[in-house]
């Protein structure tokens, strides 16, 4: 696996205090990063209906991070369960699946899970793919494919010249400001989901022209 996926995810997340700030950005107060991830969970929230997922379903949130998909995952009818390489991340997630369908959490790598194959119908993975390198995002896929028997909602950023300005013009404003550091054109990541066996069904694009991020 890449060292900056080591570094900048695996480890940098297993930190109290990096936890409780994520926590506060995206589901305290108002922010961007709360305003992009509630519409990423919208379609979460769309596509469990879509999928028509019943009570003898398993849908996975995958990384779970602070439970920000909670009160989305909480209300279908099936089950839910929470996963994270992070305990600290989970920490700050409990009690935001409010569920009798909760099944709890699990701390485990999304490369590498400790699940059954063709286990779980759905599973949710928001904010991740944006942040690691091609090859983790292969094998996170690839994991994926593994134990999921219907469906995926995935949130990608995507590469473009506009994103690309965009990215040069807010440096020059804020100069802490971060930009997702992995995203890729559509045709990248079509080729990318498909090579894992998954079709790309349905593209939502989170605020355009504004973002980059989609939900597949």
């Amino acid at each position: 696996m890449s060292g900056n996926y080591e570094k900048d995810t695996r480890a940098a997340y297993q930190n109290e205090s990096k936890a409780l700030s994520y926590r506060r950005q995206h589901m305290d107060g108002f922010s961007w990063a709360r305003f992009t991830m509630w519409r990423e969970i919208s379609s979460v929230a769309k596509a469990l209906k879509h999928f028509g997922v019943s009570e003898n379903d398993l849908i996975i949130d995958m990384p779970c991070g602070t439970g920000v998909a909670g009160s989305v995952l909480g209300r279908h009818p099936g089950r839910t369960l929470a996963i994270d390489i992070s305990q600290q991340m989970m920490d700050q997630a409990e009690g935001e699946y409010l569920s009798t369908g909760f099944m709890g959490f699990v701390q485990a790598d999304i490369t590498k899970m400790p699940l059954s194959d063709r286990v779980a119908t759905g599973i949710a993975i928001l904010g991740f793919m944006h942040r690691v390198p091609i090859d983790v995002k292969k094998s996170a896929l690839d994991e994926v494919a593994r134990i999921c028997k219907r469906f995926a909602v995935v949130s990608f950023t995507v590469d473009s010249l506009i994103q690309r300005l965009k990215k040069k013009l807010l440096v020059i404003i804020f100069r802490q400001h971060s930009s997702a550091p992995a995203p890729m054109r559509l045709t990248e990541i079509e080729k990318l989901v498909n090579s894992s066996g998954f079709a790309m069904r349905r593209v939502e694009k989170i605020a355009p022209p504004v973002s980059g991020e989609v939900v597949l």
